[in-house]
C-alpha cells in the first residue's frame, strides 16, 4: 500500500496499475477522480516504449515553436510539460544534455522573445558550449536548425540537408518529416541525405520505423514514385541490422516486433496515392514486392499476417487487367448475370481456376492460411470478379479505401456490399436493376448505394469509334476500356434479349436526388462533396449545401453566406472546398473581363448572386483561393482551367488579361509552398504558347512581363517543368541526386509532355527542347512505363516526336526561322539513340506535314484543351 501512495504522488501511474483498478475497482489504490487526473495529465514520467519515447522527445521540441510555425507540423494533442532542464544555461550535469535539449531551450527563448515576455538572451554554458563542440557543432548551428524548423518553405527550410552542410542529427530528420507538406524537390534533397546518412552511421530499429513511416506518408501525397526506393531502403536497413553489419551497439530487433512492423509496412504501402491514385499501384505493387521478398528469405520466414494479406489484396485490386483475365473478361456474356460464353473450342477448358483473378488468388491463399472468410474479403471478392455466391461479376479496379478492415457490423456490410454489387456493373441498365434490388433485400435505403448509382450516373458512355485517326488501319476498338477498368460506363449491349429486366426507368440524376431527400437517406461530408461537384445545375448545388450547412462546425452556411472570410482559420476540409470550387467554376462564365481584386456581396446577398450570377461564382471562387490558399492542387486547377479556357470574347486583351491572372495565381501558389502538378502545367504550357503566338506589339508584353517575354516566360515553363520532374535533381544546381539505389523521378503522361514541347516550339526554344529530348533519353525506362500505363501512350508518345522535329524547325512559332543546323543534327542523333516506347525515330516529311494540319489528332487544329476527367475519393 505505501508502494502505491508513493506511485500516485509520483506522477502517471505505469499502465499495468491503472488495468489492475479498472479490473477491481473496489482495490484502494485511487479514487476514480484522482485516477483520470493521473492518466490524463502531461508529465514527464518515462514512456511506455522505445516509440513514444521518440515521439514525446519529438513533441517537446515541436512544443517550443511559436503558433504559426506549430501549424506547419502534426503534433499530438497532448502537451508535455516543458523540463526546467531544457532551459539555456540551466542544465545541472553533463548528463542531461543533448543536442536535442538545447535546440528546445534555444525556441523557448526565442518564442518568448517574439511574444513580448522577458528572456534573456540566448547563451550557451561552459558545459553546453563544450558538448557541442564535441558533437562538432556551435552556437551557430542551432541559430541554423531553429530557422529551419520554423521557415514555411520546406525547400528552403531543406537547405540544412544538402551536401557539403555539417550533418544535422537524426532527430532533425525526423522532425521535418513531421512537417504536414513539404515539396519534391525537397523530399528529393532529404532522401540523398538519408541515402549518404546510412551508408556510414548506424540508426536504431526505433528510428529506422519511424523514418520509413514518415517517407511513405509524403511519397503518397507528392511523388509515388519513390515509394519502391523507401521499401528498398527498410529492407536494406533491416538486413544489416538482423547480421550485425549496422547494428553497431543498438539493441536488436525483437522478432514479433519486426513481424508486425513488416505487415504494418505492407498496409502503409497499399494506402492510395493523392497523385494518380489508380496508376500509381505499380509503384505501390513493386514496393510490397521488396517487403515480402525480405519476408519470404528471413530465417525463419516472417509470417504474413491478416494485416498484410489485406494490403496485398487491396494494391491487386488496383491494378488493370492481366492478358488472362482480359480473355476471361471478353468470354462473359452481354446478359446479367455475366456468364461464361465459349467463342471457339480453344474456350471450353477455360473454367472458374482460368478465371479467378489475382485478388482472388490472394484471398483464397488467405483463407487456406486459417483466417477464415470475413466481411471484408467477402466485399473485395466481389470487386475481384466474383460475388459471394460465386456468380461472376466485372472485375472492377478500386482502391477499396476507407472500409475498415475490422468490418464487424452486418448491417453495414450488407449496405457495402450492394453498393459494391451496383459498382460491378457495366451499363447503366445493370447498376439500376442492382440497386432496385437492393431496396427490396432488406437493407433498404442508405448512403452508400445511393452514392454508387450517381457515380453510375456521372460517368459517360464509351463511345465506340471506327478506325483511328492516324490512318494506320487499326481498330480502336483495342484501345477502348475493358468493362471495369475505367470510370465510363459500357453503352447497352444491342440485342434486346440481352437487356436486364427493370421496374422503374432509369432517373436522371436529379430525380435520383429528390428519391433520396424523400426517403431522408443523410448523407456524410465526402458523399455531400460528390454530390456538389457534380450536380446538373447550380440550384442543385446550393441545395445540397442548405441541407448540410451545420456540417464542419457551422462552416458550409458561412460559405454560403460569404461570412467565412472574416474568419481566421477555415475548419473545412480541402477536398470538401475543391468540390465547392469545381461546382462554381462549372456553373460560372466570364461574361466580361474579370477583376483581380472582386468586390463580394453582403452576408444577405450573397447566396442569391451566386444562383444568379455567373461571373459573380468565379469572382468568389478567386476571392476563396486568394484568401485561404489551399494546399491542394486541384482546388486550384478547377479555377485555371475555367479562366483559360471558358468560351468569353476571343480577344487579344482577353488572352492578355488570363496571362496576368495566371502570374498571380502562380505566384500565389508558389508562395504557399504547393508544387504545380500535370494538369495545371499542362493548361500554363498552352496559354503562354497562345500569348507567343499573337500579333502584338512586344512593347505591351514586356510592360506585363516586366522584361523580355519571350525570354521569361520560356523560362518560367522550362522552371516548372524541372519542378514537376525535378524530384531526382538538385534545385540550385541541376545535378542528378546521388544515390547507391536508382530513384524513379515523377514522370508526366505523354499528353503532358506533347503540350509541354508545343510551348517550347512556340518560343522558339531551342535549347529548351534539346533539353527535353536530353531528359527523356535520361529517363527511359521511367518514361516507358508511364507511356504502357496509358492505352493510347504509344500514339501519343509519337505526337510527341513529331512536335519536336516542328520546334526545332520552327513551325509551332512565328518568325525567327529554325534552330542551327548543328543544334538539329545534335537533336537528330540524340533522338535516334532513345529507346522508349512510342519513340521511333525521326519523323518523316509525310508524318510532320500529316501533323501540322491537324490530321495526327495533335497538330494545329487540335489545341484545345482535354475535359478534365474527376475521379472520386471513394466514400463508404
Amino acid at each position: 500500500m505505501p508502494c502505491i501512495q508513493f506511485l500516485a504522488a509520483s506522477g502517471r501511474p505505469c499502465r499495468s496499475l491503472v488495468l489492475l483498478h479498472l479490473r477491481y475497482p473496489r482495490l484502494p489504490i485511487w479514487n476514480s477522480t484522482t485516477l483520470q487526473s493521473a492518466w490524463l495529465a502531461p508529465t514527464n514520467c518515462r514512456p511506455f516504449t522505445a516509440a513514444s519515447a521518440l515521439r514525446s522527445k519529438s513533441e517537446a521540441v515541436l512544443r517550443a515553436l511559436d503558433g504559426s510555425a506549430q501549424k506547419l507540423y502534426a503534433i499530438e494533442v497532448w502537451r508535455p510539460a516543458f523540463d526546467a532542464r531544457t532551459k539555456p544555461g540551466s542544465a545541472s550535469t553533463e548528463a542531461t544534455l543533448s543536442l536535442r535539449r538545447i535546440l528546445t531551450g534555444y525556441l523557448h527563448s526565442a518564442t518568448g522573445s517574439a511574444r513580448g515576455t522577458p528572456q534573456e538572451a540566448f547563451k550557451l554554458s561552459t558545459l553546453e558550449t563544450e558538448f557541442l563542440e564535441g558533437q562538432g557543432f556551435s552556437q551557430d548551428n542551432i541559430l541554423q536548425w531553429a530557422a529551419s524548423l520554423t521557415d514555411s518553405d520546406s525547400l528552403s527550410a531543406a537547405n540544412i540537408f544538402r551536401p557539403g552542410q555539417p550533418r544535422a542529427p537524426l532527430f532533425l530528420v525526423l522532425l521535418y518529416l513531421r512537417r504536414r507538406r513539404i515539396r519534391r524537390a525537397a523530399l528529393g534533397l532529404l532522401i540523398q541525405h538519408i541515402d549518404a546518412r546510412l551508408r556510414d552511421e548506424h540508426i536504431s530499429w526505433q528510428s529506422l520505423k519511424s523514418l520509413v513511416t514518415r517517407l511513405v506518408r509524403h511519397a503518397r501525397l507528392i511523388w509515388p514514385e519513390s515509394i519502391p526506393w523507401i521499401a528498398h531502403l527498410f529492407t536494406a536497413q533491416a538486413k544489416g541490422m538482423l547480421d550485425g553489419s549496422t547494428n553497431h551497439g543498438h539493441s536488436a530487433m525483437p522478432v514479433s516486433d519486426l513481424t508486425l512492423f513488416c505487415n504494418r509496412l505492407l498496409s502503409l504501402l497499399s494506402a492510395p496515392a493523392s497523385l494518380n491514385p489508380i496508376k500509381s499501384a505499380a509503384h505501390q505493387q513493386k514496393a510490397q514486392s521488396h517487403v515480402l521478398s525480405f519476408m519470404a528469405t528471413h530465417d525463419p520466414p516472417i509470417p504474413v499476417t491478416k494485416t498484410g494479406f489485406y494490403a496485398t489484396i487491396r494494391t491487386q485490386l488496383a491494378h488493370p487487367k492481366t492478358a488472362q483475365e482480359r480473355d476471361w473478361a471478353q468470354l462473359k456474356s452481354a446478359s446479367w448475370p455475366p456468364w461464361i460464353r465459349e467463342r471457339t473450342a480453344m474456350d471450353e477448358d477455360k473454367d472458374y481456376l482460368y478465371g479467378v483473378s489475382r485478388a482472388a488468388r490472394i484471398i483464397h491463399r488467405m483463407r487456406e492460411a486459417g483466417y477464415g472468410n470475413d466481411m471484408w474479403l467477402q466485399l473485395a471478392q466481389v470487386y475481384a470478379g466474383w460475388d459471394t455466391d460465386l456468380s461472376p461479376t466485372i472485375q472492377t479496379r478500386t482502391l477499396l479505401c476507407g472500409i475498415p478492415t475490422s468490418l464487424k457490423s452486418r448491417e453495414r456490410f450488407e449496405r457495402l456490399l450492394w453498393a459494391a454489387r451496383v459498382r460491378t456493373t457495366r451499363t447503366k441498365r445493370e447498376a439500376w436493376a442492382c440497386f432496385l434490388e437492393s431496396e427490396t433485400s432488406g437493407v433498404g435505403p442508405c448512403q452508400e448505394v445511393y452514392l454508387a448509382m450517381f457515380e453510375k450516373l456521372v460517368y459517360p458512355e464509351i463511345v465506340r469509334r471506327g478506325p483511328d485517326e492516324g490512318g494506320h488501319g487499326q481498330p480502336a476498338e483495342s484501345d477502348m476500356p475493358l468493362p471495369g477498368d475505367a470510370l465510363e460506363v459500357s453503352p447497352e449491349p444491342p440485342s434486346a434479349t440481352d437487356l436486364v429486366h427493370i421496374a422503374e426507368p432509369i432517373p436522371s440524376y436529379e430525380r435520383l436526388y429528390h428519391r433520396m431527400r424523400k426517403q431522408g437517406v443523410r448523407l456524410k461530408p465526402r458523399a455531400v462533396a460528390f454530390l456538389v461537384e457534380n450536380a446538373p445545375d447550380i440550384h442543385l448545388v446550393l441545395d445540397v449545401l442548405r441541407l448540410s450547412q451545420d456540417e464542419f462546425q457551422g462552416n458550409v452556411r458561412r460559405l454560403l453566406d460569404g461570412s467565412i472570410f472574416r474568419r481566421e482559420s477555415l475548419v473545412l476540409p480541402e477536398y470538401f472546398v475543391a468540390a465547392v470550387t469545381r461546382a462554381l467554376c462549372r456553373f460560372g462564365r466570364f461574361t466580361h473581363h474579370p477583376s483581380a481584386f472582386p468586390v463580394l456581396s453582403s452576408e444577405t446577398e450573397n447566396e442569391g448572386r451566386l444562383q444568379e450570377d455567373p461571373l459573380y461564382r468565379l469572382e468568389y471562387t478567386y476571392k476563396l483561393l486568394v484568401h485561404f490558399r489551399p494546399r491542394h492542387e486541384p482546388t486550384w486547377r478547377a479555377y485555371i482551367h475555367t479562366l483559360l479556357f471558358s468560351p468569353w470574347d476571343a480577344t487579344e486583351y482577353k488572352t492578355l488579361v488570363q496571362y496576368s491572372i495566371l502570374r498571380e495565381i502562380l505566384r500565389h501558389m508558389l508562395e504557399g509552398g504547393i508544387d504545380v502538378e500535370e494538369e495545371v502545367f499542362k493548361a500554363v504550357c498552352r496559354a503562354l504558347g497562345k500569348v507567343a503566338m499573337l500579333d502584338l506589339d512586344q512593347s505591351a508584353l514586356h510592360d506585363i512581363a516586366n522584361g523580355d517575354f519571350v525570354a521569361s516566360e520560356s523560362r518560367r515553363i522550362r522552371t516548372l517543368f524541372r519542378d514537376l520532374v525535378g524530384g531526382t535533381v538538385d534545385p540550385l544546381t541541376h545535378r542528378p541526386l546521388e544515390l547507391m539505389s536508382p530513384l524513379t523521378p515523377h514522370v508526366p503522361g505523354p499528353a503532358t509532355l506533347h503540350v509541354y514541347v508545343r510551348a517550347l516550339g512556340a518560343f522558339h526554344d531551342y535549347e529548351g527542347l534539346y533539353s527535353f529530348i536530353t531528359w527523356v533519353a535520361d529517363n527511359g525506362p521511367a518514361l516507358s512505363a508511364r507511356v504502357n500505363a496509358h492505352r493510347t501512350g504509344r500514339k501519343d508518345m509519337g505526337r510527341v516526336l513529331i512536335a519536336i522535329r516542328a520546334g526545332l524547325e520552327g513551325k509551332l512559332g512565328k518568325g525567327r526561322g529554325k534552330a542551327p543546323a548543328e543544334l538539329l543534327q545534335l537533336a537528330k542523333t540524340q533522338i535516334e539513340s532513345v529507346k522508349v516506347e512510342g519513340w521511333v525515330g525521326w519523323p518523316s516529311d509525310e508524318q510532320l506535314e500529316s501533323y501540322l494540319h491537324g490530321r495526327t489528332g495533335g497538330g494545329l487544329k487540335a489545341y484545345s484543351p482535354a475535359p478534365l476527367l474527376y475521379q472520386p475519393t471513394p466514400v463508404h
